[in-house]
């Protein structure tokens, strides 16, 4: 027995002990001194290794007997006490698997009690305080360069303060300075608001009959939640701090589903070094984007500081004062003009900005622009048509099927777009996510299949098999309800058949040129991969609906 403790002890004290290996003694295990070296040995892994078998080690707390939670709690305390992020999917999961009736009451009990611990204050880390007030999201990467008087994104003056209920914990305390108070909040009350209110979004459009009632809701509903934005909230299925600023309401899709209403949705977020410490971003109203974009284009276009100077005050109101044009005034005109005459394509960010030192080099602006020649307009078009990529053809809007147009859109395009068109869109620190909001159904069972994609992804790597998956990441939240990471750039093979009415040879020919072109035979090589990929993976894994 003792020379077979050694040559265990050696196993696990050697490099080739892995988390896998841990997960797979601490489950099959019944000693309580190998259960308890292993949960001590949580600690020397790298934490996105451990992440990655987070079910798996919920489960076991909850399933198992004492003695594998007691090896287990440790490390989920320690960890909680780091990382809201790691909190938040702690309590979903406990959550969702304790959800199950079968589970003895004494187990469930055990599982509860941990969640209700980690939704507490206790486990925040003592001495912890929020960065000092600066401009963008908290990563230095947010600040525009600009003095104090003329940024536009300040701090919140305080986003310490954050009540219960629903209107006080996504609602900024700046714009609310009476609720202001010395004491933290509930560190993750604001964002399972932010992921309540999602949830209860889709729950109501399931009870819509048709999509285009699904669809008018959904907009109205996120306009509505918009105005509880920014908060101290984030998206559980990125892989970088941040915190969430606004939802781009009129970008979002119901997708298809007979009974539930999943739906898409775009979120505008602004990137910082450290979620726990950084302070809110303070909300930038809707109507002040013109002001901010004019402002920060014209040191491109060789405006020097004294031009600038006032440029972030309030806005005067000059009425029809022709004087009182912006640039992006007269570039929306020229938009419109050049869209009329292109149907279906529309420029590019770099030829806005081409037309945009135009106007400043002409010598005759705002008002030259009523004296312009046709044939300079004629020149300035072509100039901006040679600029513009080449546009893949666009779905057709279809009342039944609203997220076809959406999901063809590429990605770096709609970025560009929902960017031009948000106040915040100016700052160094803005990105754009996407995820589908799923209600009504178990995503557990999802979060298996992923992880067994994500392992089967990596041997293929490791032995350089060229198959290609996407195992995207699935958040639990409840035992019916979660979100799903999109697959961008992807439409579906219904979608494709449905709106080209082509077979699948001919909409690659459509979309991708000649047959001997390259992009034609990267993409076919792509689909090639990818459908091989899958074909194993549903042989492998005995799956029978496909």
């Amino acid at each position: 027995h003792q020379a077979k403790q050694s040559w265990l002890l050696r196993l696990f004290e050697s490099k080739l002990f892995d988390i896998s290996m841990a997960i797979s003694y601490l489950y099959n295990s019944k000693e309580p001194g190998v259960q308890a070296y292993i949960g001590n040995r949580l600690f020397c892994f790298r934490d996105e290794d451990v992440d990655f078998y987070l079910p798996q080690l919920l489960n076991m707390y909850i399933h198992m007997d004492e003695d594998v939670g007691d090896a287990i709690k440790p490390y989920i305390v320690h960890r909680c006490r780091q990382s809201l992020d790691f909190s938040l999917r702690c309590a979903l999961l406990l959550g969702a698997y304790s959800s199950d009736m079968h589970i003895s009451a004494q187990r469930h009990s055990r599982g509860t009690k941990l969640r209700r611990l980690i939704l507490s204050d206790e486990l925040k880390p003592a001495g912890k305080r929020r960065e000092p007030g600066g401009a963008g999201g908290g990563a230095g990467g947010a600040d525009t360069g600009l003095s104090p008087s003329k940024r536009t994104h300040q701090r919140s003056k305080s986003d310490a303060t954050v009540s219960i209920s629903l209107s006080s914990n996504l609602k900024r305390t700046a714009s609310n300075p009476k609720v202001e108070s010395e004491e933290e909040p509930v560190r993750l009350a604001p964002e399972r608001e932010f992921i309540k209110s999602l949830m209860a979004i889709g729950k109501r459009l399931a009870t819509l009959p048709t999509k285009e009632q699904k669809t008018q809701r959904l907009i109205s509903e996120l306009s509505l939640l918009n105005h509880k934005l920014p908060a101290r909230a984030w998206l559980p299925t990125a892989a970088f701090p941040h915190h969430v600023v606004r939802v781009p309401h009129s970008q979002a899709v119901v997708l298809n589903s007979k009974d539930k209403a999943p739906y898409l949705i775009y979120v505008e977020v602004l990137e910082c070094d450290n979620f726990d410490t950084a302070n809110v971003p303070a909300r930038i109203p809707e109507n002040r984007i013109r002001s901010t974009r004019s402002a920060e284009n014209l040191p491109e276009c060789g405006m020097g500081p004294e031009h600038r100077a006032g440029s972030f005050s309030t806005v005067p109101n000059y009425d029809n004062d022709d004087e009182a044009w912006s640039v992006d005034d007269i570039v929306e005109l020229q938009v419109e003009e050049f869209s009329l005459g292109n149907p279906g394509v529309f420029p590019s960010k770099k030829a806005l900005e081409s037309w945009r030192c135009w106007e400043q080099e002409s010598g005759d602006f705002p008002c030259g622009m009523r004296g312009l020649s046709l044939s300079a307009a004629r020149s300035r078009r072509r100039r901006l048509s040679e600029q513009l990529a080449h546009t893949p053809t666009s779905f057709r809007r279809d009342p039944e099927d609203p997220s076809a147009v959406a999901l063809k859109e590429p990605w770096q395009e709609k970025v560009r777009r929902i960017r031009e068109a948000s106040p915040y869109g100016h700052l160094p620190s803005w990105r754009l996510l996407s995820v589908i909001v799923k209600c009504g159904d178990d995503l557990r069972q999802e979060l298996l299949a992923f992880q067994v994609l994500k392992q089967l992804q990596s041997i293929w790597e490791q032995e350089r098999v060229p198959l290609w998956i996407k195992p995207y990441k699935i958040l639990v939240i409840s035992a019916d309800s979660g979100m799903i990471e999109p697959v961008l750039n992807a439409v579906s093979l219904h979608q494709i058949k449905k709106q080209s009415q082509l077979a699948l040879l001919d909409y690659f020919l459509q979309e991708h040129g000649n047959p001997n072109s390259e992009s034609f035979l990267s993409a076919q090589r792509n689909f090639v991969r990818s459908c091989a990929g899958y074909c194993l993976v549903c042989y492998l894994l005995q799956v029978k609906d496909r």
